[in-house]
This record gives structure tokens, sequence and C-alpha cells, in this order.
């Protein structure tokens, strides 16, 4: 009978360990968050702006952190258009260094129109290369993910896009801009930035 009782006792005391251990093990996935853009490879650092707008320049446009929501986690950069002739524009910049020259890269970004009207934005990814670390020297080859229209909603993946560094490239400049005409403002969010050697938007991104 005491056998018995203590091998019962045993059980609860398993069970009970088991049932702590899982709730933990819920609780502490909950409270991590799985930041796409974070994997091995991509070379954007703060890539879903979860540090404010750290590492990033703002070259047009109004833009601020936001925690209101995310891609695929709390956290993105928040920008509204600023007239620029007749333009309402907004573009952040920021310098990718070292790179490996004569490498194929593949670049995108996440994008949320929050509001627009009448006319959406216009908006895109841009790299140009350099010849000397921290983008400086000579500027390179330029081009981009070219414009894409996104309407007012959830966020949207960019085209993904990739290009090869050429052979004296040392550092490379990552721009993301939108415009619409004059009169038609618009705030958009950037999330989930990536760059990187044969990364795809499917290995990164967790689009909501």
């Amino acid at each position: 009978m005491v056998r018995r009782r203590f091998r019962i006792f045993l059980r609860s005391q398993f069970l009970w360990v088991s049932v702590l251990g899982i709730a933990w093990m819920l609780a502490t996935t909950a409270s991590r968050p799985a930041f796409a853009c974070q994997v091995g490879g991509n070379l954007v650092s703060n890539c879903g702006f979860t540090s404010g707008i750290a590492e990033w320049t703002v070259i047009a446009g109004s833009c601020s952190p936001d925690v209101s929501d995310g891609s695929s986690a709390v956290g993105n950069i928040n920008c509204s258009g600023v007239i620029s002739g007749f333009e309402e524009s907004v573009s952040i910049r920021r310098c990718i260094s070292p790179i490996s020259a004569s490498t194929v890269y593949a670049f995108g970004f996440d994008l949320r129109v929050v509001a627009a009207s009448p006319t959406a934005p216009q908006c895109q990814m841009t790299w140009t290369t350099t010849d000397a670390a921290a983008c400086g020297g000579t500027p390179l080859d330029t081009a981009g993910t070219g414009y894409f229209g996104v309407v007012a909603g959830p966020y949207t993946q960019s085209p993904s896009t990739s290009f090869n560094s050429g052979p004296s490239a040392a550092a490379v400049n990552l721009t993301i801009q939108c415009t619409a005409p004059n009169g038609s403002p618009y705030t958009v969010r950037f999330d989930d930035v990536f760059l990187g050697i044969g990364l795809t938007p499917v290995e990164l991104q967790s689009v909501s």
C-alpha cells in the first residue's frame, strides 16, 4: 500500500512538473518575438526597425518609429510624404558595408500604405554600389525593384530583386522611397528589410 501511494505521488509530481514546463515554454515563446528579417545572411541590421530609426537616414518625408503594428512583429518606420516640387516624397537610406565584389545579392522590404488620398503612392527600393568602404568613393551601378503601387491595407512584399555587385564594389547604399502627385498626401510604413547572398522573401518574410 505504501509503495502504491508512493508511485501515485511520483506520478502526480511528474504531471505537475510537466504542466509547469509546458506553461513556461508557451509563455517564453509568446514573449519572444520572431522577427522575420533577423536571419543568418541578412546584412541589414535593425532590419525590422526594432531599434527605431537607428542606422537609417531620412532623406525626404516625415518619419518616426512606430510600435502599433509590424509585418512579422511589432515595430516599423512610419513615414508621411512631404511636398517636393510636383510630388509628395518619402525616402530613407542606409549604407551596408562591406559587401563582396562580383557577388549576387537579393534585396527587398515590406510595405504598408496606412492612408492615401486621392492617389496611392508608388514605392520602390534601390541600391547603389560604391568602390570604397562606408559607401564612400565613387558610385558605381544602380538599379532597384521598380516602382509598385499598393492601396491602403495590410503589409505586402516588394518585388524580390537581385543584383550583381560588380568587380569593384565595396559597399552599397539601400534607399526605400515613395512618391505621389502633389495634393495626394499619404502615410506608409516600412518593415523587414533584407539584403543577402541567395536570400529570398520566402526564407525571410512572414507577412500578415
